[in-house]
């Protein structure tokens, strides 16, 4: 029978395995992409939001919630926050799209392969994008001209669909919008319903950020084989109660 290795040594060998988990390559690289993670999340529950409150704004069974000549500071409370859940994900768009951009440059410099396909697929997916376009304008309109056009239809007394929109007319009087964002304003004929394209931005947007997260783990799945061996040797060191926190 062997005799029990003394605590003070296997502490040692336990403190080593885990300053390698902290300088390996694997590590570096997770809290690297959780950190752009986490932008997405924040822009994701933006979209959250703003849905919730335009769907209930647009369900014809609530409007007399917040209708009525006895209603008008619950209708302008409505609005106000319509206003700000939009701003929100506005915001939070432009900040994943600079830290994703950042994190890109930091990772793979000029001239590694992935840039040319990273380049590739943004141009595939928003490079003739009409709501990516909007978007980018709107949050140019937000920061250099005013609040947005934002609007709610109601037909009390027509046939006329209750809907979140933004105003055409409105939008058509400024000037900062690129191409596609204009051909997209081309193409309405009447105001602009938010959520079917806040939608369709954020479908964009998932669907990339699903395509870097799986390109990323492939690019660098070496590194976190690496960090996962690491983690399941130092479980071995980790008191019972502890164990999976590595």
């Amino acid at each position: 029978m062997e005799p029990e290795q003394p605590s003070n040594s296997r502490s040692n060998q336990g403190s080593e395995i885990f300053n390698q988990i902290l300088q390996s390559e694997g590590e570096r690289l997770r809290w690297q992409i959780e950190g752009l993670q986490a932008s997405y999340l924040v822009f994701s529950q933006n979209f959250v939001a703003l849905r919730a409150i335009v769907e209930y704004v647009e369900n014809t069974d609530n409007r007399e919630k917040f209708i009525g000549i006895h209603q008008r500071d619950v209708l302008k409370a409505l609005q106000r926050d319509t206003m700000r859940h939009l701003h929100n994900l506005l915001a939070g768009a432009g900040t994943l799209i600079d830290h994703t951009r950042v994190l890109v440059m930091r990772l793979y410099p000029a001239g590694h392969y992935f840039c040319k396909e990273y380049e590739n697929k943004v141009k595939e997916l928003f490079g003739r994008s009409g709501p990516a376009g909007l978007v980018k304008g709107m949050r140019n309109w937000v920061l250099h001209r005013d609040i947005l056009p934002l609007k709610f239809t109601i037909g009390l007394f027509t046939n006329r669909a209750q809907a979140v929109v933004l105003d055409l007319d409105q939008l058509n009087t400024f000037d900062g919008w690129d191409s596609r964002a204009r051909a997209l304003l081309t193409a309405h004929q009447s105001d602009i319903r938010v959520l079917p394209l806040m939608q369709e931005y954020h479908d964009q947007v998932e669907q990339f950020y699903t395509w870097l997260s799986q390109r990323m783990n492939e690019i660098h799945a070496e590194a976190f084989e690496e960090l996962r061996d690491l983690q399941s040797k130092y479980q071995a060191y980790m008191p019972p109660g502890l164990k999976g926190f590595a």
